[in-house]
């Protein structure tokens, strides 16, 4: 990394564990993307976030964002363009190739509403339009993943791109036009590597209490795991009466040995996964149930019985108790050899598993036991075997406005840089969005 103290200002509010600077210190709004990339260039040279042109609202439909990039090394802006493919969560989607010189996010085609993505060279100004948009590009930089981003807006606002008409855009049951699309960054060429409806088919007793009849499956998170082999896929099936089911798939790059990770029961409650450095395991925030009474096996009977009822009649029956507390969970890309680690500290936030796979850097919602009454939260390293948790750094998350459904809050998303030795994350000052960089290199 380079020498930060000389051009940006340190951060200091709570005492920090490690070196904290804010790289975004001016007075318009920004954001990284997301916890799984890392807004910081191949190099360490650059800084790519999305700049807000306003927090007041939501976004309307052509509405401008800035992707900006800021080298770090001068402390300047050395790119700036507009677009209006962009959303509050994870801005624009704007991420870095294998190099310096590949820049990716997304525009949108004002005349069609149809997003694309496109591969940028900052340094030579050069610019590829890509045939689908980006999500997630994958560790060599070749290939893109991507969901439908129009449709996210029917799993959850924030994250993906706004249009002007939703309407045509919602499914029936499990579309074999819509899923995985991958995407050829060197020609610009798209196709549908994997559909939802091969996956459904291909995981039949995963989604068999589902009634395909009244409500829809959609695509939302797409990860390649770090070595390029694997990609998981969060898929969401929302119901005609406003029932929301969340699954956890992986497949093979080519879209092929599909499995179910996270079936919708084992999900409730959970949430984030991510790929370990491994390739082969995923953590994740996943609700820990203490073993119940002998009438478990009935009660889940009963609730299994009542969930496929449920398709048709405007209830969602959900057995509850009070002996569940959010863990951090790991296991497989197939859902095997599946455990709760970091006992007994609380799971929270944007789980990812650090170099070593020894602990987990998380942050935290300000709703989450973990984190302080002001509306701050803390950015954690724990253990994987619960023996110490240290708080790195406590970070404002409280917008001015949080917004309809919270699509403007603050998630902090903490990243590591490719080369390990930082970690990127969002904040607020002022109720303002900003990014920082945390020095992680003498951690001990």
């Amino acid at each position: 990394m380079p020498i930060l103290a000389d051009t940006f200002p340190r951060y200091l509010e709570h005492d920090p564990l490690v070196p904290v600077f804010c790289l975004t210190p001016g007075s318009k709004p920004a954001i990284h993307r997301f916890f799984d990339t890392s807004p910081i260039s191949p190099s360490g040279r650059y800084l790519v976030v999305t700049e807000f042109p306003f927090e007041d609202r939501v976004p309307a439909p052509g509405d401008h964002a800035d992707v900006v990039v800021i080298d770090l090394v001068m402390g300047v802006e050395v790119y700036r363009s507009a677009t209006a493919a962009w959303d509050t969560q994870l801005g624009a989607q704007a991420q870095w190739g294998k190099t310096d010189t590949d820049l990716f996010f997304n525009r949108m085609d004002s005349t069609t509403w149809v997003p694309f993505g496109v591969r940028v060279d900052i340094l030579g100004q050069s610019e590829r339009k890509l045939q689908h948009t980006v999500y997630m590009v994958s560790p060599d930089g070749d290939h893109a993943l991507s969901p439908c981003l129009r449709r996210i807006a029917h799993v959850q606002p924030g994250y993906g791109v706004i249009v002007r008409d939703l309407s045509g855009l919602k499914h029936s049951g499990a579309s074999s036009s819509d899923g995985i699309h991958i995407i050829d960054t060197r020609t610009g060429e798209s196709r549908l590597l994997v559909s939802l409806a091969e996956i459904v088919a291909a995981q039949p007793e995963t989604f068999e209490d589902i009634d395909l009849g009244t409500g829809g499956f959609y695509g939302f998170h797409v990860k390649w795991n770090p070595q390029g082999t694997r990609i998981m896929f969060v898929i969401r099936w929302v119901g005609d009466n406003g029932r929301r089911e969340s699954y956890l798939i992986t497949c093979d790059r080519d879209g092929g040995n599909i499995h179910t990770a996270i079936d919708a029961a084992t999900w409730r409650g959970g949430h984030h996964p991510n790929w370990c450095p491994d390739g082969e395991t995923i953590v994740m925030n996943l609700v820990e149930r203490k073993p119940r009474s002998l009438l478990t096996p009935v009660k889940r009977f009963l609730e299994k019985a009542t969930r496929k009822a449920s398709s048709k009649l405007k209830v969602d029956f959900r057995l509850t108790s009070n002996d569940e507390v959010l863990r951090f969970a790991l296991f497989k890309y197939d859902g095997s050899s599946f455990r709760y680690v970091g006992k007994p500290h609380r799971g929270s936030g944007h789980p990812t598993m650090c170099p070593g796979q020894t602990h987990v850097l998380t942050d935290a919602y300000p709703r989450e036991p973990v984190s302080y009454v002001d509306g701050s939260v803390p950015i954690r390293r724990v253990g994987i075997d619960g023996a110490h948790a240290q708080e790195l750094v406590r970070i404002d998350a409280t917008p001015t406005i949080n917004g309809p459904k919270s699509a403007l809050r603050i998630d902090p998303h903490p990243a590591w840089t490719r080369d390990n030795s930082a970690i990127v994350f969002n904040g607020a000052v002022n109720g303002s969005r900003r990014v920082f960089i945390a020095l992680m290199e003498n951690l001990k």
